[in-house]
């Protein structure tokens, strides 16, 4: 038996019933996400105050994060403003038109009161201060290797910058995706989110289960798919996770995979794989659901593109 079946079961918590956690019936559908920041760690999963500086390497290389630290609710703005761009006429210099009423209708399925509205200004200027040296793949040479704006000295950011609306109410204001954002999107590179999944998870549940989902899933039965996560330093550092004790962090992970079954029903299991010697490395194996029409998925790690996580999530 493994670690995970030997848990309590799951409550089979579905999206459409509540009872403890609920995927709401938000007006959005779907976000979408640069493949290379839904697999790095560059998002913070715990409170702000208790953020260390990042300076190391997960499973795609260099990781260097400068200035405030970026949230999972930052994550979300994020994906939203990366799939308006996608839904628009994807203007070459990154421009995104919004208002603080739609982001925030679409965050909490309502128009937003006066405290998340600053919420939502809060997370736009984390997301426009933040820098990033980062190593991952560059989808226009089809290679990996450092992610960079030679305008910035090897240095890039989410977005460039935003400019504000003197008024606010239903006001326009505009954000402009930074320039090698742009450029991975053009080139198809990006992981399609359920919305709803995305806001109903909270901490390392909501960062392990964007991370899964640009994920390629090898078939393994008839109708389903998995993917094997080893769980070395690189990954927890790719999850933001700061545990360093291996059981600790092995019994948060199921927990994680508890909740993300709980709420994104396309997930049947995950399993904890015991290293057959010691001192070798646990992994974590993720089995869903496959559309009838997916085909074979490629190794992990392989950069996922806008076609095949199309697939994934039809």
């Amino acid at each position: 038996m493994s670690a995970i079946e030997s848990l309590p079961p799951v409550r089979g918590l579905r999206p459409d019933t509540g009872d403890g956690l609920t995927v709401e019936r938000l007006p959005r559908r779907q976000a979408s996400l640069e493949t290379n920041l839904a697999r790095k760690g560059v998002w913070h999963i715990g409170p702000l105050q208790l953020a260390l500086p990042i300076d190391g390497r997960d499973t795609l290389g260099l990781l260097r994060v400068s200035g405030p630290p970026l949230t999972l609710y930052d994550l979300d703005t994020f994906a939203w403003l990366t799939e308006c761009w996608r839904e628009s006429d994807r203007d070459a210099a990154g421009r995104v038109d919004f208002t603080l009423y739609n982001l925030g209708r679409d965050l909490y399925g309502r128009e937003p009161d006066g405290k998340e509205r600053r919420l939502i200004r809060a997370s736009l200027r984390r997301l426009s201060r933040a820098e990033f040296e980062l190593e991952g793949y560059d989808a226009a040479a089809a290679a990996v290797g450092q992610l960079d704006n030679p305008s910035e000295e090897g240095w890039i950011r989410l977005v460039g910058s935003v400019r504000w609306s003197r008024r606010d109410g239903g006001e326009r204001h505009v954000a402009y995706l930074d320039g090698w954002i742009v450029e991975q999107l053009q080139a198809g590179y990006l992981t399609y989110l359920d919305w709803r999944v995305l806001r109903s998870l909270e901490g390392l549940a909501k960062r392990l289960w964007v991370y899964l989902e640009s994920q390629s899933f090898k078939r393994s039965g008839v109708g389903e798919g998995s993917v094997r996560i080893w769980l070395a330093p690189p990954m927890l550092q790719a999850l933001g996770m700061s545990d360093k004790h291996a059981p600790q962090a092995r019994r948060t992970l199921v927990r994680a995979a508890e909740r993300i079954s709980a709420a994104d029903r396309s997930f049947v299991g995950f399993e904890l794989h015991k290293p057959p010697r010691r001192g070798g490395t646990w992994a974590l194996v993720a089995r869903r659901r496959l559309p009838a029409s997916a085909q074979v998925g490629a190794s992990v790690g392989r950069p996922a593109t806008a076609a095949a996580s199309r697939r994934r999530r039809s």
